[in-house]
């Protein structure tokens, strides 16, 4: 069973690109600010259907990261 993460302040995600390598974690999102740093996560990722927060004060607290799949895909 994999682990699943939000990859929170992710930048341009070293951390995505080590932890796919490993293996056994399943990306259900992401938070980022940075406009050029959000077009290069996705450009390098495929990030389709994953929850978006521009902003991690608007992200839900009552929600964990293994229901974020199921919320609606934030602001793109």
């Amino acid at each position: 069973m994999a682990i699943r993460v939000m990859d929170m302040f992710c930048g341009i995600s070293a951390f995505r690109s080590a932890a796919e390598k490993i293996g056994g974690f399943e990306f259900v999102g992401y938070c980022e600010c940075d406009p050029t740093a959000i077009a290069a996560y996705r450009t390098l990722y495929h990030t389709e259907g994953e929850y978006f927060c521009n902003d991690a004060r608007a992200i839900n607290t009552d929600t964990t990261a293994c229901t974020l799949s199921s919320i609606p895909i934030g602001k793109r």
